[in-house]
């Protein structure tokens, strides 16, 4: 595998994890004043453990989970995102070990081993070795997971894990290969739980139709401690471009128009929108091929693109055909076709000779014009709006929780002296409080407790909850639903005239309804005094 494997610059907004947040520079002082006061006492070391490894937490990128059951896409959905085609895809399960992509300025492979050897790195031509199993069958048994390192733009913002998958319904195949390189479906399905547990957020892989597989996938996001909400968990269809070649006398013509009905419906079911920000349709193989397209792929593609549009439409619709048929009015030999269509789908070929008579004529023009008609484009950028904004929040979430769980009043956390039980209670106190004082974790946890459903509102007061804490951005402007040029007046008027309706609100009187009006209230408040704020500083520059 080249460096010429990734390519493709993303149109994202790419910035690095070392500046904090005021949220993150406040939850490093709780951090480091709590650990301060933790006694020095063997009893103590537990605590001191999970306080350094939240310390640690905030300095690291989210870790976002790709999951869903074997077979589903997700290595070409990993393969899309990051802009190449790093990880081994294939029709049957090949993914049978843990990858984690990392941002690095040079590529690089890390193996962490089962038996607990020293982890060894290897040149990212391996990274097949240790990953997946080869067509004959074999793998590494030996490998825990892997760490992938390399420049890909879009993991700035986030760790990527590649999971092998949920799911005792592994077809004969993808079975016999388990029983050869030593492995179960059950273990293989407790691997992949054991990485959501850890990870910030999951991407939840979905079929087009959201199987029984993947209901049985949806249960387990429910159970086994994974505490997903839409704040940390959002729903992908992929294989989006399979639906192209349609059913007999039935031709789809943009695949991804009836998929995005697909996610609409599945948003719409209440179980699901309490699970899932949002549904996302994606042709992920014709991405993942468009960012690693070579000179000979783009000319191949040139050429078709020469044929007549229907005859190249029919001969397309008959996949296994176009692939190994020896047809005269063809430009390209079965040999030249076959790897083209394995690689870009039939319908990855058809959108990219259309862009081609469009006009599209550039190499690097066709591969963004084809990530943005795959969907991809849309995906990243939802992605880095949802999860981007809230990285620090999501991570202190996770921390607190971590706090919370700890027993002080259990003997092996603090022994029996009262002391230093007191000591560590205050010593945690400290970050607990966050949870209390912080304006934007109080409206997370309110965010969560209506997706769950404990808190009924309108479609426009819901809208607006969402608007509110920054769904749709966090300036002024976008949080109060205006246009980023309205000016100041217009925004303090808005401001003043919600705050006045959360004041008096009904939904005040309904179950938790309360605690929520109050939280928009102070939302409002503050919006207020930043819009004041930034007008007297204004007014003494004039």
């Amino acid at each position: 595998m080249s460096s010429d494997s990734v390519r493709t610059e993303f149109s994202v907004p790419i910035g690095p994890q070392t500046t904090g947040s005021p949220l993150r520079l406040r939850a490093e002082r709780a951090l480091d004043l709590a650990l301060h006061r933790i006694p020095p006492d063997p009893n103590t070391d537990h605590v001191r453990h999970v306080l350094e490894q939240a310390r640690r937490a905030l300095h690291t990128p989210m870790r976002i989970a790709v999951a869903g059951v074997v077979s589903s896409g997700k290595s070409t959905l990993v393969n899309a995102l990051v802009g190449g085609e790093l990880m081994v895809t294939g029709l049957n399960p090949v993914t049978f070990t843990v990858s984690v992509l990392r941002y690095a300025d040079e590529q690089a492979v890390t193996v962490h081993f089962r038996d607990g050897r020293p982890s060894e790195h290897h040149p990212m031509t391996s990274l097949a070795r240790f990953t997946a199993r080869t067509p004959d069958g074999r793998g590494c048994v030996d490998a825990a997971w892997v760490d992938v390192h390399g420049p890909f733009p879009y993991l700035r913002w986030f760790d990527l894990v590649d999971t092998p998958g949920f799911g005792s319904q592994f077809e004969a195949d993808a079975l016999a290969a388990l029983t050869a390189l030593g492995l179960t479906a059950e273990g293989v399905s407790a691997a992949t739980a054991a990485q959501l547990s850890r990870a910030d957020a999951v991407l939840a892989v979905l079929n087009a139709g959201v199987s029984r597989s993947d209901a049985d996938l949806l249960a387990r996001f429910r159970g086994n401690d994974l505490t997903l909400s839409p704040v940390t968990c959002v729903g992908v269809i992929t294989k989006v471009e399979l639906a192209w070649l349609g059913e007999a006398g039935r031709p789809v013509g943009d695949p991804l128009v009836a998929a995005r009905k697909t996610a609409e419906r599945i948003i719409a079911n209440p179980d699901m929108s309490r699970l899932f920000h949002d549904v996302h349709p994606v042709c992920s193989k014709v991405a993942a091929a468009a960012a690693g397209m070579g000179d000979e792929e783009y000319a191949d593609l040139v050429s078709l693109a020469r044929t007549d549009r229907r005859l190249l439409e029919k001969r397309l619709r008959v996949h296994r055909a176009f692939a190994t048929s020896p047809y005269g009015d063809l430009p390209l030999p079965p040999e030249r076709r076959a790897p083209l269509v394995r690689r870009f789908s039939p319908y990855g070929i058809f959108l990219a000779t259309a862009l081609i008579r469009e006009g599209v004529d550039k190499p690097d023009d066709l591969r963004a014009e084809l990530d943005r008609r795959s969907g991809m484009a849309a995906l990243r950028q939802a992605l880095v709006r949802h999860f981007g904004r809230r990285r620090d929040l999501i991570k202190l979430g996770r921390i607190l929780d971590s706090v919370h769980a700890v027993d002080v009043d259990g003997p092996d956390v603090c022994g029996n002296d009262p002391r230093t039980r007191a000591a560590v209670r205050d010593a945690l106190r400290q970050i607990t409080d966050l949870e209390r004082d912080e304006l934007a974790f109080v409206e997370l946890r309110t965010l969560r407790r209506w997706y769950e459903g404990e808190i009924a509102l309108s479609e426009a007061e819901a809208a607006e909850l969402r608007t509110a804490m920054g769904e749709r951005g966090a300036s002024v402007a976008e949080r109060l639903g205006l246009p980023p040029v309205t000016v100041l007046a217009e925004m303090e008027r808005t401001a003043l005239e919600r705050l006045g309706h959360w004041r008096t609100s009904p939904v005040a009187n309904q179950p938790g309804g309360r605690a929520l009006a109050q939280v928009m209230e102070r939302r409002y408040e503050q919006l207020c005094h930043r819009v004041r704020t930034a007008r007297a500083l204004l007014e003494e520059q004039e």
